[in-house]
Formats: C-alpha cells, sequence, structure tokens
C-alpha cells in the first residue's frame, strides 16, 4: 500500500514545466474561442515560428501575441494561464493576481517554484 501512494506520488511528477504550460496555455486560450485562439496561435507561428504551447522559456511572445491580437483581454487569459499552470503542475498557486509582475515574470516565477518542488521531493 505504501508503495502504490508513493508510485502515484512520483507519476505526479512526472509531468513536465513545458507540458503544463502547453496544456495550460491550451485550455486558457479557449475562453477565447475556436476563431479568435485561432488568430493568436496563428500570430506566433507566423511571426515567431513556433507552436504557442512552445512558449514557456519566452512568455513575452504569447503576451504580444495576446496584446496585439485581443488587446483588453489579455490579462484575463494571462491569469487563467497561471492558476492552470499551477493546477497542472500540482503546486498551490503562490502569485497573487493582483500581483503587478508581468506575465513573463510570473512564469517564471511558476518554473522556479515547480524547479525548487521538485529538487526537495527527490530528497
Amino acid at each position: 500500500m505504501i508503495y502504490i501512494g508513493a508510485w502515484c506520488s512520483y507519476l505526479s511528477v512526472k509531468i513536465s514545466f513545458e507540458e503544463a504550460y502547453s496544456e495550460a496555455v491550451k485550455d486558457a486560450l479557449k475562453i477565447l474561442g475556436n476563431h479568435v485562439s485561432k488568430i493568436v496561435t496563428d500570430y506566433v507561428e507566423q511571426k515567431y515560428s513556433i507552436r504557442i504551447g512552445m512558449t514557456a522559456d519566452n512568455p513575452s511572445v504569447l503576451d504580444e501575441a495576446l496584446d496585439k491580437t485581443i488587446d483588453g483581454g489579455r490579462l484575463i487569459v494571462e491569469r487563467r494561464l497561471i492558476r492552470l499552470l499551477f493546477e497542472k503542475l500540482g503546486m498551490e498557486d503562490t502569485i497573487s493576481s493582483n500581483d503587478s509582475s508581468g506575465f513573463g515574470q510570473k512564469v517564471s516565477a511558476a518554473r522556479k517554484k515547480y524547479d525548487q518542488d521538485l529538487t526537495n521531493r527527490r530528497w
């Protein structure tokens, strides 16, 4: 029984930050609907030649795409994405939605917390 619990705990850590980020992006964009989501996705793919879910290392690309394509809705999508990212990583959201730091800084903070939690779980 203990072995099964440890195995389940091990499985919950198996998702990489990049996988969780990609899933969070996909889920967060759903609130825009298919048409607008495609516009945002196409913007990133055409301008930067990368898939939108691959912007974890440079979230400013997604931030720019949201700003240029939907402007006012950008903050709503970004807040949702951060919440979903923490959820998918199985971590408590320690970044306040009232936090004035930019989207890129919040993604970096989430990655840092993930890396710290992963290191702590190994020991």
